[in-house]
């Protein structure tokens, strides 16, 4: 007859025990990771598709039509990732891994007819692919013109038994590593339960360095395995803060770099534009050598127009850059704002005039004492009265009113009766590059940087900027400032 367990010697109790814990946590640990693995994976590939999904929409739309094939089978030469462009009946354009000319009409495909249901929704499907024979996940959505006509479809695809290969391949290399790190538990686990109370000490220690804890806070009536408990979850606690901070700030990092990027992008477009055109300008010159010099200095002084317009973009950049520089230092000093508004009024009287806007000026603050940064509140008020001449139609009047405010502050308000900012669009109206009408804008010689540049430099002196607008009406602009 064997020992009943009740009589074992308490180091094979706690072994056994041990044996246990390790064979549960094991499989527990296995679980938990191929399970957040495999959600992952399958967020990456989601997210790689939608991102390829999003540079097919841009190929199929600058690419020409009779190119297109030759372009998507290029692409698909260097990806596992199929791509296809579809016309608005259904009919294929170009595929990266099949001649087009013999593909069904794909108008009946799932994707197809989700992505036709919604304004640029991104609809995907799993299912079989006749065409290559194999199961496939899909993901297509609809091409949109600027006034939301759909152009047609693009789709991305990917075999799934890759997919699943991929995840199987990984969920046994983690099974692996988990059984070695198991079998080296054990052996590490007998030697642990052989000396029994040392170790757990030292454990308890290092959990209680770990949790920034010290022994005075375990309960001195329980033995090791208790306080080791209670050491242990003051440190798992502990580790999950400091992973929620890591993840915090892994996300904020993810953010900032897709600002990044989106500015890298804005800026690159900006700067192509006028670039582009002044390139073409002169090159016509050049080329033509008989060209009547009437023509040809009009040309030029084109190519100049473009030449400040770049130059005022890049001294936008540099000021709007020079702003958010933790350099940057505001020079505060106390001054009467009236005087600093009207002197800007007066400046901006002959543009104004060149228009037929009449600019009026109402003071009710006379002897208004501010402290802020002189420079700075003179580019604010320049930068408001500049755009609302600028996008004004002829003959439209524009105010300049300065009065008191509540709680001890100015307030400065730009008023016109322009085109006005529909309602959608006034919370990204101060975002860098960002325009309400963008051929109006560059048309009329602006850059999208100044009202970003106005927001930070009325943060930075401890002001605020507010919007009141309707389409088709007007807009207001209301600066509030600290009084001295």
């Amino acid at each position: 007859m064997g020992i009943h367990p009740s009589k074992w010697p308490f180091v094979w109790k706690l072994y056994a025990g041990y044996v246990v814990l390790i064979a549960m946590t094991a499989v527990v640990v296995w679980s938990t990771v191929v399970t957040t693995i495999t959600t992952h994976m399958q967020q990456d590939m989601r997210i790689s598709l939608s991102q390829q999904l999003v540079l097919l929409e841009e190929v199929a739309k600058q690419v020409p039509q009779d190119r297109l094939q030759e372009r998507l089978t290029f692409l698909g030469k260097n990806s596992d990732v199929r791509f296809t462009v579809v016309t608005v009946e259904g009919h294929v354009l170009a595929d990266s891994q099949r001649n087009p000319n013999g593909m069904d009409n794909h108008g009946g495909r799932p994707e197809f007819r989700e992505a036709a249901e919604g304004d640029g929704v991104i609809a995907s499907s799993t299912r079989y692919s006749r065409s290559l024979g194999r199961d496939m996940f899909y993901m297509a959505r609809a091409m949109m013109t600027d006034v939301g006509d759909v152009l047609g479809y693009v789709r991305v695809s990917r075999v799934l038994r890759t997919v699943e290969q991929e995840m199987a391949a990984l969920g046994s290399r983690v099974a692996l590593v988990i059984l070695a790190v198991v079998v080296f538990a054990l052996m590490l686990g007998y030697g642990v339960a052989s000396r029994i109370t040392a170790p757990l000490r030292r454990l308890t220690t290092t959990a209680l360095e770990v949790a920034d804890m010290s022994d005075e806070n375990l309960p001195k009536q329980r033995d090791e395995i208790a306080q080791l408990g209670v050491a242990v979850n003051s440190m798992k606690n502990t580790l999950e803060e400091r992973i929620s901070t890591i993840e915090y700030e892994r996300e904020n990092l993810q953010r900032l770099q897709t600002v990044r990027q989106d500015f890298i992008t804005n800026i690159s477009h900006e700067l192509k534009t006028p670039l582009t055109a002044m390139r073409g300008l002169l090159e016509t010159v050049i080329d033509d050598p008989e060209m009547p010099s009437e023509v040809s200095q009009r040309f030029i002084n084109n190519a100049h127009v473009q030449s400040l317009r770049m130059s005022a973009l890049v001294t936008d950049l540099l000021t709007l850059t020079s702003i958010e520089s933790d350099a940057y230092h505001a020079e505060v000093e106390d001054f009467n704002i009236s005087v600093l508004v009207s002197s800007a009024m007066d400046a901006q009287q002959e543009t104004a005039k060149r228009k037929g806007i009449t600019l009026t000026y109402t003071n009710d603050c006379q002897s208004c004492m501010v402290h802020a940064d002189r420079e700075a509140i003179r580019q604010i008020v320049d930068n408001l009265i500049s755009n609302a001449i600028r996008y004004s139609p002829e003959d439209r009047p524009v105010r300049l009113v300065l009065c008191p405010s509540a709680g001890s502050r100015c307030e400065i308000r730009v008023i016109d009766q322009g085109f006005g900012i529909p309602e959608e669009m006034k919370e990204r109206i101060f975002e860098r590059f960002f325009r309400v009408d963008k051929a109006r804008s560059r048309e009329l010689g602006g850059t999208g940087l100044g009202l970003s540049i106005v927001k930070h430099l009325v943060q930075v002196n401890n002001g605020t900027i507010a919007l009141e607008s309707q389409e088709g009406v007007g807009s207001t602009f209301i600066v509030t400032l600290p009084l001295s």
